[in-house]
């Protein structure tokens, strides 16, 4: 009975009913996120109502690429994935624009950082235990930090060379920096941050996380991890940020009331004019860590 008054209250007092046509908004989407090893790859699709499935792109596309305001890949076609042999460099601004028949004309532009290394990386193992008594291993990764310039980073731990983020959820840590973002709460599937904190210096990021290890008597090993860097843009650091908190409140997390007073969908961060949708690059420096005792 308390369950249907509520529901009953939360029907009757918190509906309002606005009236928009969704239809004549509809603009062009892009999507890419760049770097230095691998080439462009670009994205397109259009906005769509809430209520209807996407459309298909059947539009003549007009895309240009431009590196450093000099042409170079041009394309028409209707196709929805754009593909060239073409590697970003860092340092460089590279402009993308897209042309159509019926939608308005987008353009968006981003340059990669210059590439900050990896100094050192090792892993404190054991470092204590995860609340089921598996051992946790602490994570330190070195680098510097160029000065008198504003950078933005990503850290990635992954079980392979190139492999994904395999630290993005039962982490711990008390780093001043990743506490300082504020990002924690809303879990994270990477850790990107500033370095409002460190600019100028050498840093040592620390992390904790349970490990796979194999056992030879009292030896322990931990499984090979690899730490990896990346210098990104602050384009890439908002549209993360953004995408993060958006991410979290869409999460269903399995409690009535919890689900009904979720907080509201996050506005996307986007760099496109007149379009929607994120053009960022990035660098990135990968370390096979070391295991000390």
């Amino acid at each position: 009975m308390q369950l249907l008054i509520l529901l009953l209250f939360l029907h009757c007092g918190c509906t309002k009913v606005i009236e928009i046509n969704l239809d004549n908004n509809k603009a062009l989407v892009l999507n890419s996120i760049f770097n230095t090893d691998s080439t462009f790859t670009i994205r397109i699709s259009t906005t769509t109502s809430l209520l209807n499935n996407y459309d298909p792109l059947n539009e003549n596309l007009h895309f240009s690429l431009y590196e450093e305001d000099k042409l170079i890949f041009e394309s028409v076609s209707q196709s929805s994935l754009f593909t060239t042999n073409l590697k970003p460099v860092s340092g460089r601004k590279y402009t993308v624009e897209l042309k159509s028949d019926n939608f308005t004309p987008i353009k968006a532009s981003d340059t990669i950082p210059n590439l900050v290394p990896i100094e050192n990386a090792y892993m404190i193992f054991p470092a204590g235990v995860d609340a089921f008594g598996f051992y946790k291993a602490e994570a330190s990764i070195t680098f510097t930090d160029p000065p008198n310039q504003t950078n933005f980073y990503e850290l990635l731990i992954s079980l392979k060379p190139g492999g994904t983020n395999a630290w993005n959820s039962d982490y711990e840590t008390n780093d001043p920096v990743l506490k300082n973002e504020g990002d924690q709460d809303y879990h994270p599937t990477s850790f990107f941050f500033s370095d409002e904190l460190f600019n100028g210096e050498s840093y040592t990021l620390r992390i904790k996380h349970t490990v796979g290890y194999s056992q030879n008597g009292k030896i322990f090993k931990v499984f090979p991890l690899y730490a990896k860097l990346r210098s990104i843009s602050r384009t890439y650091y908002k549209y993360r940020k953004y995408y993060t908190r958006h991410s979290y409140n869409q999460q269903f997390q399995n409690e009535f009331l919890d689900f009904i007073f979720k907080g509201e969908p996050q506005n996307m961060f986007t760099n496109i004019e007149n379009g929607y949708g994120i053009f960022a690059g990035y660098c990135e420096s990968s370390f096979k860590m070391i295991q000390n005792e």
